[in-house]
């Protein structure tokens, strides 16, 4: 189960049930809109393969641990807003799919899914590689901001199966997910020239090659090949992942040219990166709502701006105490930037809002 928040504002708690041997053992996943009052069930959707916004194929063919299904929604975990959207994510997986599959979906206000990606031995960028009875995502839980450095760690569970009850020793995959903004050049371009990492497009014959995608799995293609730059049309879903080496030009099919700031070098929130990171304390840190943080000062006077993930200024405060209470209550789930000028010198720290 996973705790999601007020999805679409009218005032009742979703919470995200897994009920992994449904469908035959596809497996599947309830959002359930509860009472404020009594808790009771108010409403409910069920997301499975090719229903409410999830149109990947789960199986229902044998495992290697001799199970049957996919045990899609075995383990859940609310993650914040991974794609800006203002809206909580979640991420799940489906174990016995292969060598067990990790999801992220992206959702809707509605509830429904939005658009999903894929963490396997073929996608995501963490290239590990699996046993056919790994059961990866057999279990899942967020750590948050583990390393202090504005990623947020998801551990993964998995070594479940080995060769029947021998050999079974479990694992445990921390992975850290970086947030990162796509810049978006102005008007309709497109990238050319340079080295082309990945594409789904033929321009010669003007058509798709592979599956269209939609724009949160272009941005994880960027992630995976380690493309700068990339093009993106909303209209047929191609995506077009190159190097730092191409040139913008037209597009008259009403492409879109974005950058990577991962892979430029460029700051999420364009503001500095920390300077001195054991400087000034934060905690909790991830925060339901209210965190602290402690500032070593030589001059009791500085400043504090409050960032979006996107870069968006929220509030900005002028204090004089060492130690200072913030409230991200009224604020979305997500990841935060925090940018101290201390003496004229900058600071920035993330803060994830669960």
């Amino acid at each position: 189960m996973a705790m999601l928040g007020d999805l679409d504002k009218d005032g009742k708690l979703e919470l995200a049930v897994g009920a992994f041997g449904s469908d035959d053992g596809k497996g599947a996943i309830w959002i359930l809109s509860l009472d404020n009052t009594t808790f009771n069930v108010a409403s409910k959707l069920k997301i499975t393969a090719g229903l409410n916004g999830f149109e990947d194929t789960l199986t229902v063919s044998s495992n290697p641990n001799g199970t049957n299904g996919a045990s899609f929604g075995h383990a859940l975990c609310k993650v914040g807003d991974l794609n800006g959207d203002g809206i909580p994510d979640l991420m799940t997986g489906a174990n016995q799919q292969n060598e067990g599959w990790g999801y992220i979906l992206y959702l809707n206000e509605d509830k429904t899914v939005k658009t999903y990606t894929r963490l396997t031995i073929d996608e995501g960028g963490f290239d590990f590689s699996f046993t056919p009875a790994e059961r990866f995502s057999r279990s899942i839980s967020f750590l948050g901001d583990l390393r202090g450095d504005g990623t947020v760690a998801v551990n993964y569970g998995g070594g479940a199966g080995g060769e029947g009850a021998q050999g079974a020793t479990g694992a445990l995959y921390v992975l850290f997910f970086k947030p990162c903004e796509f810049t978006q050049e102005s008007g309709f371009q497109r990238w050319q020239g340079g080295n082309t990492l990945f594409t789904n497009w033929s321009h010669r014959n003007q058509a798709l090659t592979g599956d269209s995608l939609t724009f949160e799995q272009c941005t994880f293609k960027s992630f995976e090949t380690g493309a700068s730059q990339m093009t993106y049309n909303f209209n047929d879903g191609r995506c077009i992942c190159i190097d730092s080496n191409a040139t913008l030009t037209e597009s008259t099919e009403l492409s879109n040219a974005y950058t990577n700031t991962c892979n430029t070098g460029s700051n999420t929130a364009n503001i500095p990166e920390i300077s001195e990171p054991n400087a000034i304390r934060i905690y909790p840190n991830p925060t339901s709502g209210k965190f602290h943080f402690g500032i070593n000062l030589t001059k009791h006077e500085y400043a504090v701006d409050l960032f979006s993930i996107r870069g968006e200024l929220l509030d900005n405060f002028n204090l004089s105490q060492n130690e200072n209470t913030i409230d991200l209550s009224s604020y979305e789930c997500g990841v935060y930037v925090l940018r101290f000028d201390v003496n004229g010198e900058l600071h920035t720290h993330r803060v994830i809002k669960q």
